[in-house]
């Protein structure tokens, strides 16, 4: 929704982009590249926790969402920063 009105209104553009109201393009296709790296390191998470409760003899829930959020938050930070430099060298 945020892309669209930064393509829709385009003599307040600046002043919505300033107010968070919009978002630049190259800043959307980062926070997309994020979310889905984050996503599949995530889901990538939730299989380790899987199996790590597996050896451990362990309920596979708790050990499945913690894997998986931590990779999550971990990814999401990293995601930028492979961003970045892809960008950089294309």
């Amino acid at each position: 929704m945020r892309l669209i009105i930064y393509y829709y209104y385009e003599k307040e553009r600046e002043l919505y982009v300033a107010q968070k109201w919009a978002i630049t393009p190259e800043e959307y296709s980062t926070r997309m590249f994020q979310a889905g790296f984050a996503s599949v390191a995530a889901f990538a998470g939730s299989i380790v926790g899987v199996a790590i409760a597996g050896i451990c003899g362990i309920g596979v829930t708790i050990p499945s969402l913690a894997v998986g959020f931590i990779w999550y938050l971990a990814s999401r930070w990293l995601g930028r920063i492979v961003y970045e430099k892809a960008k950089a060298i294309l």
